[in-house]
């Protein structure tokens, strides 16, 4: 008895009193096999079809397959499947098992679901985007269409409390899973490639444990390598086993299936193999704890495919099919320290994926907004803009968000949005250049782009032969196209039908003997170890990695393109760009006309004429770029006089005249008067004190002068500056004669602050330097004086100097004007 089978009779119960319901059992309990077969005998409870989601194609059709056998039936009969490219359904088929978009195109069709009962979702805790969406759709139509639909929400792992605070009407089912104990292994990979540390484990496990092995690995690239090196040990009693989602269905059901009698197996499988399918016989489990996922990349605006370490909850899972019937054991690929580190559990997909399908999904649903919808997750608002952007480039949506006639066509295939428009553009050329096949050779690459590439190359690809799955796929989208297969393909066109889907991904070889390209988009991109296309200038590269040790994106799959095809067949592309640019090594701007296809430079020449705005911007990013602005010295003694001010007399309102505020403010107070300049040294003759002072009002000015005067008058009618340096007092420098007969310390700011006086000899040299006039009269002054009247003894040096007279003459001619 499987573990899901004791929750039956109070799910039966369930579905006469609750439309939702959320069910949580562990991997294995038979929640993808047992329970839709219960649910198909539940013809009171459940009077309609069943859509079971599956979130992965390899999943879909062998549990299609296993069902229809346990009803002694063929698949296509009561149980089918759809999935994108395959339909094996019938008029009798009852339960659909579907993946991919297939759900979003059913609602599409038919937002009603008419004579669908259930919907199902299986294994909700990997929280793949179609799931995410389709779960949201279905909420809507149940919410507004259908209040007799039933959703039924199946997981192994998921944490349920935001589940039921998005569903809180469900009911909520779980049942115990059986588990026996695993025992865990940890080891530090040592080579370069770790498909050589897994041999080298997996032969020491065959030597000393029993059982069948499932290996995790992050690819197919990966499975391939390690399997031709299991092979080389010439195991007579031991099976290898691939397993991922290109593999012939016949070669899939051998990996899942118990091995022949005396034999035993080793399955080497993708993340798949996780929680969908249900392995038979597993009792040891390797995991190299790494797996390739599809993540936009925010800068770049492309998804790129990463390997990288899975988070602890996939761990948890992967351990888990070790101990499924018998106590187990699994090595993992990691040490400790670093396993402690991983994330708990990775991001959902919406948080991570391009969502430039999902978006079409809902304009042609009606919703411009993601909040529109009821979500798990709400769709990242980065995510989202950056795929409105995409969709506006293909001509997908109008300004407010709604599908337009060519978005309408393009939602009505499956897939990516760029392979859809990729299709019908290819259509338009082909019928208006007579490029007979054109089309069907987009259509091939369109299928190719979604499988596991045998070239790096797309233009010999397409030569290849396509397995059954692949040309089903490619019939069933030559017939939405109204064409039949050509006898021969324009194979030196496949550059020419890429670019129409990947426009931004047109790649030029960088100068010099390089393995280095440009993308159009400007983004730089080196050929993943493949040096077939190595001799080209010109790439078109639609499918791009992680990135390598320069900082530059790998690619992965490229085709050849000639320049003059893209002028003949795409001149929209090809583009006059003025470039006007601050050249740092003359300190001018310079300007140059450039034919340009997205960032990539055919031609350049100079520019006889600069558009004076854009001069002005060069010139400003500049002077932005020097360490400190261009001002004069005037202008810096009056930038810290304000800021002086601003700290002694708030109520003035000043503004601030930092370097940070005046570099913030720049397009303000210098762009206007620099619009004929191109160079730094015509900067530089500009009267900047003006222009600093025009950042403050008249009446501001004003009170600045009135308040911090520029000059002081001394008792003996001479003027000296008042020097001003920033926060720091304002000082005067004036000889000591000067300032005889002052009984207090000259103030300014309206009395808030004393002046500094540097008290001068005769001869012009430093005696005291004071804030406090009146105690150094009756203090220090005593010594200055007799030391004065020894060496000055011509000029005047009184015994109270506070009420003497002041003086800027000697006692001579003091004495002669008396």
């Amino acid at each position: 008895m499987l573990p899901i089978e004791s929750i039956f009779p109070a799910l039966s119960s369930s579905l006469s009193h609750y439309q939702q319901i959320i069910l949580q059992a562990p991997t294995g309990a038979g929640k993808s096999t047992a329970l839709p077969l219960f649910l198909l005998n539940l013809r009171s409870h459940i009077q309609g079809k069943i859509i079971l989601l599956e979130p992965r194609r390899l999943a879909a059709k062998n549990i299609a397959h296993y069902l229809a056998e346990q009803l002694n039936e063929k698949v296509g009969d009561t149980v089918g499947y759809r999935m994108r490219g395959e339909t094996v359904v019938s008029q009798h088929t009852r339960l659909e098992i579907v993946t991919e978009g297939v759900l979003t195109r059913m609602l599409q069709s038919d937002p009603e679901l008419t004579g669908v009962a259930m919907v199902i979702f299986d294994e909700f805790h990997e929280r793949n985007l179609q799931a995410d969406l389709g779960l949201a759709l279905c909420l809507d139509v149940q919410a507004g269409l259908r209040e007799d639909l039933h959703i039924l929400v199946m997981s192994a792992t998921l944490d349920n409390q935001p589940l039921t605070e998005l569903m809180p009407d469900a009911k909520v089912l779980s049942c115990e899973g059986r588990m026996y104990p695993v025992e865990l292994h940890y080891r530090s990979p040592k080579n370069q490639y770790i498909e050589q540390d897994l041999a080298l484990l997996i032969k020491q496990i065959v030597a000393n444990e029993s059982g069948n092995i499932l290996v995790f690995l992050a690819g197919k690239k990966e499975i391939v390598n390690l399997a031709k090196l299991l092979q080389q040990q010439e195991w007579q009693d031991v099976n290898i086993c691939p397993l991922y989602g290109a593999m012939p269905l016949n070669e899939q059901r051998l990996a899942i299936a118990e091995p022949p009698a005396g034999k035993r197996k080793i399955v080497l499988a993708t993340n798949i193999a996780e929680t969908s399918l249900t392995i038979a016989g597993i009792s040891v489990v390797v995991d190299s704890m790494r797996e390739r996922r599809l993540k936009l990349d925010h800068k770049t605006g492309i998804g790129t495919l990463t390997t990288r370490l899975i988070s602890q909850a996939a761990a948890t899972q992967r351990m888990g099919r070790a101990g499924r019937i018998q106590a187990g054991s699994c090595y993992r690929l990691i040490n400790k320290e670093i396993y402690a580190s991983l994330e708990q559990h990775s991001l959902p997909d919406i948080m991570v994926a391009d969502l430039s399908a999902l978006v079409l999904e809902l304009a042609g649903w009606g919703v411009q907004q993601a909040d529109a919808l009821s979500w798990l997750t709400l769709p990242p608002e980065r995510n989202w803009q950056q795929a409105v952007n995409l969709l506006n480039q293909l001509g997908a949506l109008t300004p407010s968000g709604q599908l337009t006639a060519h978005g309408q066509a393009i939602l009505g295939f499956s897939g990516s949005p760029r392979e859809a428009h990729m299709l019908l553009a290819a259509k338009e050329l082909e019928q208006k250049f007579n490029l007979v096949g054109f089309t069907a050779l987009a259509a091939k690459l369109a299928v190719l782009l979604n499988q596991q590439q045998r070239e790096f190359d797309l233009s010999r690809a397409v030569e290849a032969r396509l397995n059954k799955v692949e040309q089903q796929q490619y019939l069933q989208t030559l017939k939405k196209l109204a064409l039949a297969p050509p006898a021969t393909l324009p194979v030196a066109l496949t550059g020419l039908a890429l670019v129409l889907a990947y426009p931004d991904r047109i790649a030029r070889k960088r100068a010099g003997n390089s393995d280095h390209w440009l993308l159009s988009s400007g983004l730089g991109v080196k050929l993943y170890s493949e040096q077939s296309l190595f001799n080209q200038e010109w790439l078109v590269i639609p499918q791009l990695g992680g990135v390598g040790k320069q900082q530059e994106l790998l690619a992965f799959t490229a085709a050849p393109l000639e320049l003059s095809t893209l002028k003949q067949y795409q001149p929209h592309l090809f583009h006059t760009h003025h470039d006007v640019s601050w050249d740092a090594s003359i300190n001018k701007v310079k300007g140059t006309e450039q034919t340009r296809v997205g960032a990539i430079v055919l031609s350049s020449q100079p520019l006889k004429k600069i558009n004076p705005e854009l001069r002005t911007q060069a010139l400003l990013q500049g002077i932005l770029a020097l360490p400190e602005l261009p001002l004069t010295e005037a202008a810096l003694a009056y930038i810290g006089l304000v800021e002086y001010a601003r700290s002694l007399m708030p109520e003035l309102a000043l503004p601030e005249l930092s370097q940070d505020s005046l570099r913030q403010s720049i397009d303000v107070w210098l762009a206007p008067y620099i619009s004929d300049l191109t160079s730094l040294e015509q900067v530089k003759k500009l009267d900047m004190l003006n222009l600093i002072k025009q950042r403050l009002t008249w009446p501001q000015q004003q009170a600045l002068a009135d308040y911090f005067p520029r000059s002081y008058t001394t008792p003996a009618g001479s003027t000296v500056k008042v020097q001003y340096e920033g926060n720091k007092p304002p000082v005067i420098a004036v000889k000591m004669q000067h300032m005889f007969g002052l009984s207090e310390t000259p103030k300014i700011a309206n009395g808030r602050a004393a002046i500094t006086i540097l008290l001068l000899s005769p001869a012009g040299r430093p005696l005291q330097t004071t804030q406090d006039l009146v105690g150094f009269w009756q203090g220090s002054y005593k010594d200055v004086q007799k030391e004065m009247k020894g060496r000055y003894p011509k000029h005047f040096w009184p015994d109270d100097p506070s009420a003497a007279q002041a003086t800027t003459k000697t006692k001579k001619f003091m004495n002669s004007e008396q």
